[in-house]
């Protein structure tokens, strides 16, 4: 009969423990799943219901042993949702949490779900610079953020032309960026239009998790307007024609306008770096200037123009400056040469002549201009000669007896000087060539008449015939004042030689060559 009692107890025994290992496979842990990540810092935690309950008690730690004094416990009655939002405990961004749920039933039996554990999300990074609403930025900016991360695995700006992003102009992540001191991480990034609003947001992934913007927080820059076009003068201007008058260097300066400019500020540098400068300003696209006056100088300009806002800076008025234009150069020209030879109103001047003048420093090649006319108009023009590397030319002049003019410049490559003051010259007498007899000619008649070319009336020439080629043995030495002669030679058979130079009034030609 005990034995019977017993069997029947251990019965009931073995039912409780499988009736309660039933009930304890039912309280099932469901949001947030177990190892979650990038959890919002306000989760909702949920369960699954189990029979017979009387209350649950939840445990949140951030130790998977749930120690007393640092696990927050609440009572959810039967409910198998906690909202965490009116919590008082503040969640951690990027923190690992733990979390479990215990069942008391109405019989005051407990049964204890598995343990789960989550790591929160990343928090919103702030943004920095361009600070919101910032106007009159250039193309290329500088974006920053301030994080509270010391690392980031990523940064990512999205930048567009409105504010619900529809048009995103520039999206791009940088990986791993540096993080300075004071918690700024930034980017270079350039955006395609001059003169735009744009908003900008960013993100930054830690862990492997992205964290959010904050709602409304794109921030608005607007760029500035886009630079003008210089039109005047050329880039890479010579000192010649650009400066062909000479001292003092006056050369206007002309550009594009530039919408909504209030003025414009020009400034001119010897630097291309424009380390030091020259500043001007003008209501109007052009302006004149005056260069210092040093030969052979490069000097640099560039213009931007003052447009709206006009906004205070250390209590002064100021306004938007747009991009700067690309500069240009222009060159000062050379210094003008000195002449020496032939000197100024010089007579009788030699046809084969030598022009000499005074070496400028640096220069390379010279340009020689004989002229007819001192205005050295083309159709005056007797000689050009350009790449003259020394300082003097060896000319043949056209013409006897001829008035002439001439200048000389420095004319290199890269750059071209000032004509030299004009001399005048007048050049001697033309000497005659020989018409007949024809050099070197045989069977010449014993008299015979000698002609040579005619020079300007009033010429008078000097006839030599010899019988040796170096003219010591002369035969005839005579003035004449035609360019024929009429003489009978000695002997027949016999090599003779002549020679003719002409006069006019006291200059006198070289003679000719020795005709045979």
């Amino acid at each position: 009969m005990n034995n019977k009692k017993l069997s029947f107890l251990y019965t009931v025994i073995a039912s409780f423990v499988i009736l309660s290992s039933s009930v304890f496979s039912q309280l099932n842990l469901k949001n947030p799943a177990n190892n979650a990540t990038c959890i919002e810092k306000s989760p909702i935690f949920i369960w699954s219901n189990v029979s017979n309950i009387d209350h649950f008690t939840f445990y949140f730690s951030k130790s998977a042993n749930f120690p007393v004094d640092s696990t927050i416990k609440y009572n959810t009655g039967t409910d198998t949702t906690l909202k965490s939002i009116n919590w008082e405990f503040q969640f951690q961004s990027q923190t690992k949490y733990y979390w479990k749920v215990v069942a008391t039933l109405t019989n005051t039996q407990v049964i204890n779900s598995n343990v789960f554990s989550f790591t929160t999300k990343t928090d919103p990074l702030q943004l920095y610079l361009p600070s919101n609403e910032e106007t009159c930025l250039g193309k290329q900016i500088d974006f920053q953020i301030k994080t509270q991360y010391s690392h980031i695995d990523s940064l990512r700006f999205v930048i567009a032309k409105d504010s619900a992003f529809t048009q995103v102009v520039v999206d791009s992540t940088t990986f791993n960026p540096a993080i300075d001191t004071n918690s700024v991480a930034g980017l270079t990034l350039n955006v395609p239009s001059y003169a735009t609003d744009y908003y900008w947001v960013a993100f930054q992934q830690v862990n492997g998790c992205w964290g959010d913007t904050v709602v409304g927080q794109a921030w608005k820059f607007t760029t500035k307007t886009g630079p003008t076009t210089l039109i005047y003068p050329p880039d890479a201007s010579k000192g010649v024609p650009l400066f062909e008058s000479g001292l003092p260097f006056i050369t206007n300066l002309s550009w594009k306008p530039i919408n909504g400019a209030l003025d414009y500020v020009i400034q001119v540098s010897s630097s291309n770096q424009f380390n030091t400068f020259t500043e001007y300003r003008s209501s109007d696209t052009t302006l004149q200037i005056t260069l210092p006056n040093n030969y052979n100088t490069v000097y640099y300009w560039r213009v931007y123009a003052k447009t709206n806002p006009i906004y205070l800076v250390n209590d002064q008025l100021d306004s938007c400056n747009s991009e700067m234009s690309a500069s240009r150069s222009m060159k000062t020209p050379y210094e003008p040469v000195t002449l020496n030879f032939p000197a100024d109103s010089s007579t009788c001047v030699p046809i084969i002549l030598n022009f000499t003048w005074n070496d400028v420093t640096n220069a390379q090649l010279y340009r020689i201009q004989v002229a007819t006319s001192d205005s050295f108009a083309d159709s005056t023009i007797a000689i050009d000669i350009d790449s003259i590397s020394t300082a003097n030319a060896i000319v043949t002049l056209p013409s006897g007896i001829t008035n002439f003019y001439w200048r000389v410049r420095v004319e290199n490559p890269l750059n071209i000087g000032l004509w030299s003051a004009t001399r005048y010259f007048q050049s001697t007498a033309l000497t005659p060539n020989a018409v007949s007899p024809v050099t070197a000619s045989t069977g010449v008649p014993k008299t015979t008449q000698i002609v040579w070319d005619k020079g300007i009336d009033n010429t008078t020439y000097e006839l030599q015939i010899s019988s040796t080629f170096d003219m010591d043995s002369k035969l005839l030495d005579t003035l004449i004042n035609s360019n024929t002669f009429n003489y009978t030679f000695p002997n027949y058979n016999t090599k003779y030689y002549w020679r003719v130079k002409s006069y006019y009034n006291n200059c006198q030609s070289a003679w000719s060559d020795i005709f045979t």
